[in-house]
């Protein structure tokens, strides 16, 4: 019997711990000075941090599990531990590229999404992509419109979206970025 399945869930618990502890506290302090804080998130939730981390769990214990397949026997508990290490080191390092340079990313990602994706598909995206950034521009201009100053927390690979709509069609000058 596979360590692999045991050993991925564990992984997969530590890493949810992991998941928005860093906006808790932002929101935290923000409400604790007095900015106002909403929810303007969409109303299906989106695509959270415990979300993607069930679907990088699940991805890897696929590949695990197809590897000790390939090998007809079972991993070694360190082999195991080692590719889920090296896993998280590339999500970490790919989550860091984000924070570093947004604007960059997402040019990365748009390009590989005209480039790599069948036109029919890329479509739906790039709509769906398109709606939920017009809903958080119109949510952030009512929120700011009702408020001097707010604080608005948003995935990182919508940030230059939302703000070139909010700069474009709300009439800001400065949207600033706080990682």
């Amino acid at each position: 019997r596979s360590l692999v399945p045991v050993k991925v869930g564990n992984w997969a618990h530590y890493l949810r711990g992991s998941v928005g502890g860093d906006v808790a506290a932002a929101l935290t302090a923000a409400a604790a000075i007095g900015v106002p804080v909403h929810f303007l998130g969409p109303k299906d939730g989106g695509f959270q941090g415990h979300v993607q981390v069930s679907l990088l769990a699940q991805q890897a214990a696929l590949e695990l599990l197809e590897e000790e397949q390939q090998r007809g026997a079972q991993l070694a508990p360190e082999d195991v531990d080692a590719a889920l290490k090296n896993a998280e080191a590339h999500v970490r390092s790919e989550a860091g590229k984000w924070q570093h340079d947004a604007r960059g990313e997402t040019s990365k990602l748009m390009e590989h999404l005209h480039n790599q994706v069948a036109e029919k598909v890329r479509n739906v995206v790039e709509e769906r992509l398109e709606a939920r950034v017009s809903y958080f521009a119109e949510r952030i201009a009512k929120t700011m419109e009702a408020h001097q100053r707010g604080v608005v927390v948003l995935p990182i690979d919508q940030l230059v979206a939302v703000e070139a709509k909010l700069m474009n069609n709300a009439g800001y000058t400065y949207v600033g970025q706080c990682t």
